[in-house]
C-alpha cells in the first residue's frame, strides 16, 4: 500500500468522499510547496553562499541519493516500488528527459537570477500549463481562473520592470525553463494514466533513468572531472550539511510533486508552484539580500490577489460539486 493509499484509507471512514479528496489534495499541495521552497533555498545557498559551481553534478548526486534512499526504504519495509520493465521505461522516458531539462535549466537560472525573479517568472509556466490543460485534457477554464492567470502575468511584468540587475542570459534560461516545466507537468499527467505507477515507483523510474542520461553530459561539459579536481578543503561543514539537505529535498520533492499532480490537476499543481513565490521572495530578501523596492512589493501584491482569486474559484467549484447528485465517478473529483 502506497503512502497516498494509507492516507485515503485512514480518512475514508471519517469524511465524505468529496471532502476527503479535497483534504488529500490540500495536504499534497502543501507538502510539495514546502519541499519546493526548501530545495530552492538550499540550492541557492550552495551556489551563492558556498560558491558551489557544479549544478549538474548536484543534480546527479540528488538522483543517486534518491535511488539509495528508495533501496534502503524498501529493504526496511517502509514502502515498495515496481521493478524496471521495458514497457514502463519506454512510456516514462519522455517524462524523464523533460524532468532533467527542467532541473538542469532551473539550476542555471538559480545561478544567474535572484530568487525573487526566479519565483515570480514561474507565473509564465502557470499560464502555459493552464492553456495546455484546456487544449489537451479539456479542463474547464472559468473566468475566475483566467483572471487569476492574468494577474500572475501582470505580476511577472512588474517584476521585470523591478529587476535592478538585468541579466539577458538568465532571462534566456528562464524562458527555456518555463516552456520545459509546462511540458513536463502536462506530459506527466499523460504518463501517469498510461503507466499507472505508484508514487514511489514513479520516483524510482524518474531517478534511475536519469543517471545514464546525465552521466555522459557531465563528462562532455567537464563538470565531473573539474569537481574531482577540487581540493578537499572546499567541503566545509556548511557545504556538506547543505549537500545532505539537498539530497533529502530531492527525494521529497519527487514524491510530493507526483502526489500533487495525481491528487489535483496540472493547473492547480502549477499554481501551487507559483504561490511559492511569496514566502520565497520574502526569504530571498532575508537571506540573500535581494533589494526591496516599491515595484517588488506591487508584484508580490498582484501575485497574492491572483492566488487568492484562484483559490476562491476552486472552492466555489468544489462547493458546486458537493450540491450536485453524485453521478460522476469519484476519481474525477479533481481540484
Amino acid at each position: 500500500m502506497t503512502a497516498t493509499q494509507k492516507i485515503y484509507s485512514s480518512l475514508s471512514s471519517l469524511l465524505p468522499t468529496l471532502q476527503r479528496d479535497t483534504l488529500i489534495a490540500v495536504i499534497a499541495c502543501l507538502s510539495y510547496a514546502t519541499c519546493s521552497i526548501t530545495m530552492t533555498l538550499t540550492n541557492k545557498a550552495m551556489f551563492s553562499t558556498f560558491s558551489f559551481r557544479y549544478p549538474l553534478c548536484l543534480l546527479m548526486y540528488q538522483h543517486i541519493f534518491t535511488i539509495v534512499f528508495l533501496y534502503l526504504g524498501r529493504k526496511m519495509g517502509y514502502f515498495n516500488y515496481e521493478p524496471l520493465t521495458w514497457t514502463n521505461a519506454k512510456n516514462w522516458y519522455p517524462v524523464n528527459i523533460l524532468f532533467l531539462l527542467m532541473l538542469a535549466s532551473g539550476s542555471y537560472v538559480i545561478k544567474l537570477l535572484s530568487i525573487p525573479m526566479v519565483t515570480i517568472f514561474k507565473n509564465v509556466t502557470t499560464s502555459l500549463v493552464t492553456a495546455g490543460d484546456y487544449v489537451l485534457f479539456g479542463e474547464v477554464v472559468t473566468q475566475g481562473i483566467f483572471s487569476s492567470v492574468l494577474l500572475m502575468i501582470a505580476s511577472s511584468v512588474v517584476a521585470g520592470l523591478n529587476d535592478l540587475a538585468f541579466n539577458p542570459l538568465g532571462y534566456l534560461w528562464m524562458s527555456v525553463n518555463c516552456f520545459i516545466s509546462a511540458a513536463y507537468v502536462l506530459y506527466m499527467r499523460h504518463a501517469m494514466k498510461t503507466t499507472k505507477l505508484s508514487e514511489w515507483s514513479m520516483v524510482y523510474y524518474n531517478n534511475l533513468l536519469s543517471i545514464p542520461t546525465l552521466l555522459p553530459v557531465l563528462y562532455l561539459n567537464g563538470e565531473l572531472p573539474a569537481l574531482f579536481n577540487e581540493p578537499l578543503s572546499m567541503w566545509t561543514n556548511g557545504l556538506v550539511a547543505m549537500t545532505f539537505i539537498s539530497g533529502i529535498s530531492g527525494v521529497l520533492i519527487s514524491v510530493t510533486s507526483f502526489w500533487a499532480v495525481k491528487s489535483t490537476s496540472p493547473t492547480t499543481f502549477s499554481m501551487v508552484g507559483t504561490l511559492n513565490k511569496i514566502p520565497l521572495t520574502l526569504l530571498g530578501f532575508m537571506f540573500f539580500h535581494s533589494p526591496v523596492t516599491m515595484l517588488g512589493a506591487i508584484s508580490i501584491a498582484l501575485g497574492l490577489v491572483g492566488g487568492a482569486l484562484f483559490t476562491y474559484t476552486k472552492q466555489q467549484a468544489r462547493a458546486h460539486k458537493a450540491l450536485l447528485p453524485q453521478t460522476m465517478p469519484e476519481k474525477n473529483a479533481k481540484v
